[in-house]
């Protein structure tokens, strides 16, 4: 009697040993189950960094690792896209797309973890919702095009912005919480985008923001260096800089409805800026410019002849 009663035992553990692991297999099948390969597919940074197309978010942060992993947007995907932050047990650190052009994604989500975008959406986007991870470092031609993004918030850690984010008939306000080391070419011909704010230092701010419908703005930290940018703006009316440690140039031109600039700390020098804004009156350089050249032509308000030398 009692060998049965072990023998019976023994059986049920094993059963019961069984059937823990099919059902630990099934819960990491369905897990593997879950990324959308129909749409994505995977491949690594030493990959991508071996490969004749160079990356510009792999020449941002030479420092990563080639095991990491790169998820690709299929040139056909169609759809709501989710990408994943994990695949295979490993962290993935960027999405890239394996065309430009995609008429077929209308939603786009990337998980928190996710540190680079490039090459994603870059013309002829029909995106109507777009997700950011809070992580995120860098966007390089990217979400040119979108019709449906309308509000953009970039966390702590941002760094990065190139060519992205241009041509958005739908975008109105951004927001960004860092120190920027580059924000260029983006932002331009976004008609509604009436509210910007930049709070951190600004390292480089070249061509962005041009034909848009900003009302204000305000730099409340330091920035090195701005060209080519916040150019026929018809809406803008005030702009405040708290300091510029470097120079502008080619900015703020053709603003019609410009009327007050106020520096609290001037910079290097200003050229070929805020020149065709009939109405600019106020102007106010605080600390003082270094030097002015071929600026404030068109406006209301004269620089001060300088004594003959």
């Amino acid at each position: 009697m009692k060998k049965s009663l072990a023998l019976i035992l023994t059986l049920s553990v094993i059963l019961c040993a069984v059937c823990f692991t099919a059902c630990s297999g099934s819960e990491k099948s369905d897990k593997k189950a879950q990324v959308d390969d129909t749409n994505l597919s995977f491949t690594t940074v030493g990959e991508l960094r071996n490969a004749e197309t160079k990356y510009e978010f792999i020449t941002a942060d030479k420092k990563l690792d080639d095991e990491l992993v790169v998820c690709q947007i299929k040139a056909d995907a169609s759809g709501e896209l989710t990408v994943p932050a994990e695949y295979d047990g490993k962290e993935v650190v960027a999405v890239t797309s394996e065309g430009k052009e995609n008429t077929a994604v209308t939603a786009l989500t990337i998980e928190s973890g996710v540190s680079f975008i490039e090459n994603c959406f870059a013309e002829k986007s029909a995106l109507q919702t777009l997700t950011l991870p809070d992580t995120l470092t860098g966007v390089f031609k990217s979400f040119n095009s979108c019709a449906g993004v309308t509000e953009l918030k970039f966390a702590s850690d941002f760094k990065y912005l190139f060519d992205s984010f241009s041509d958005c008939p739908a975008l109105e306000k951004v927001e960004t919480n860092s120190y920027l080391h580059d924000l260029v070419n983006s932002f331009c011909n976004t008609p509604k985008l009436a509210t910007v704010t930049l709070n951190g230092a600004i390292q480089k701010l070249e061509n962005s923001f041009n034909q848009c419908a900003l009302t204000g703005l305000s730099f409340v930290d330091n920035i090195h260096k701005i060209s080519e940018s916040f150019n026929e703006c018809p809406a803008l009316e005030t702009v405040g800089v708290d300091q510029i440690a470097g120079s502008m140039g080619n900015a703020f031109n053709k603003c019609p409805k410009l009327t007050t600039l106020t520096y609290k700390q001037g910079g290097e020098r200003i050229g070929n800026s805020f020149n065709e804004d009939p109405l600019l009156e106020k102007v106010d350089f605080g600390g003082g410019v270094g030097s002015i050249f071929n600026s404030f032509e068109g406006c209301k308000f004269k620089l001060p002849e300088q004594p003959a030398e």
